[in-house]
């Protein structure tokens, strides 16, 4: 997974950074697929932890909030990028498991209006991992993504997409 190799921190500084950057992107792409949705006739769900983080206790929070930004990330990354874009580079087709996991990835949450944007956001992270050879790049990037509902929630910002 390339843990060892360059910097940790500097891959961890640019997962992180990348992240932040591509939020206001990700989100644009989120609000336009619920435009799209919509106008073909289709009703766009809340993705269901989203619903249950706007609806649920703290109790709730606290056990989506670790999950989200810690076990998901490492799950899906070791999967994703540390397992399958590794194959797929490996046997000399990088730039065609760089589309598929991102695609993989959009697919796995299940939700139309998100499909796109975290296709988008699969690329982002599969680039993240090519560029760094480190495998926290896209797990930092991943948890920052995760994380930044919570402290949208928190500061009292919430984009609802579903409706």
């Amino acid at each position: 997974f390339g843990l060892r190799t360059g910097s940790r921190r500097r891959a961890i500084l640019s997962g992180v950074g990348s992240t932040v950057v591509a939020l206001p992107v990700i989100y644009g792409l989120q609000a336009l697929s619920v435009v799209v949705l919509k106008a073909v006739g289709m009703k766009p769900d809340a993705q269901e932890n989203v619903r249950l983080l706007l609806e649920g206790g703290l109790a709730l929070r606290a056990y989506i909030a670790v999950f989200a930004v810690v076990v998901a990330p490492v799950v899906e990354e070791a999967l994703f990028r540390g397992v399958l874009l590794t194959f797929f580079r490996d046997i000399g087709h990088c730039r065609a498991g760089v589309w598929i996991t991102a695609i993989l990835f959009g697919l796995v949450h299940f939700n139309r209006a998100a499909f796109v944007p975290l296709a988008v956001f699969g690329l982002l992270l599969a680039w993240l991992y090519e560029r760094t050879g480190n495998l926290l790049a896209p797990l930092a990037a991943h948890a920052t993504f995760n994380l930044a509902p919570f402290v949208m929630l928190a500061l009292g910002i919430h984009f609802d997409f579903a409706n």
